[in-house]
């Protein structure tokens, strides 16, 4: 009798994993972009993390801006960044996708 007192219920696991989700939302950012970064067009990330991108561009953090783009290029193609082709406010201000131009005009060149 003793037993069933300590399992836990069908109510903390369901609490658990809804607590859990934003977190894994949050962390699955780093192998979504290195996986589009190879075999996709990075369509899919800019629309599924567009929420995040919002948060950043309302929080005019330039330290959470740098940790965002740092774990999502961690092991992702260089070619690929987060570019901004938008103004602010504009959905389409940040985009996933194969920036090799952007950033080659963005890098100082050896004269």
């Amino acid at each position: 009798m003793m037993g069933d007192r300590n399992k836990p219920s069908l109510a903390l696991w369901v609490t658990a994993v809804l607590l859990s989700l934003p977190l894994f939302y949050v962390v699955a950012l780093g192998p979504c972009c290195w996986t589009s970064s190879r075999w996709g067009d990075g369509t899919t990330v800019t629309r599924v993390y567009r929420p995040v991108t919002r948060i950043i561009d309302a929080s005019n953090s330039a330290r959470l801006e740098a940790a965002f783009r740092w774990y999502s290029n961690l092991f992702a193609s260089w070619r690929f960044d987060w570019c901004q082709p938008g103004s602010a406010g504009n959905d389409d201000r940040w985009r996933w996708k194969d920036c090799v131009y952007e950033k080659l005009s963005r890098t100082p060149r050896n004269l």
